[in-house]
């Protein structure tokens, strides 16, 4: 189940996937007119192998998301 904390519209999202015991955060601020800088913060049990590669890869896959949007 995915649980929402707080939103602030265009800048910042936090949510907390309850399975998973995970706390996500996102930030999004305008870098350029065209750029858009992305924080993505994870904090959960070590137990469930959350590493660094798990925001790196979450942040990877949106960037490719809002790509294939923006080509539409």
């Amino acid at each position: 189940m995915l649980l929402v904390l707080a939103i602030e519209p265009l800048e910042r999202w936090a949510f907390q996937l309850t399975g998973e015991r995970l706390d996500v955060e996102i930030r999004l601020s305008v870098a350029a007119p065209d750029r858009t800088v992305a924080v993505l913060s994870v904090t959960g049990p070590w137990l469930i192998g959350l590493g660094k590669s798990l925001p790196r890869s979450a942040l990877a896959r949106l960037h490719a998301l809002c790509q294939t949007a923006a080509s539409l």
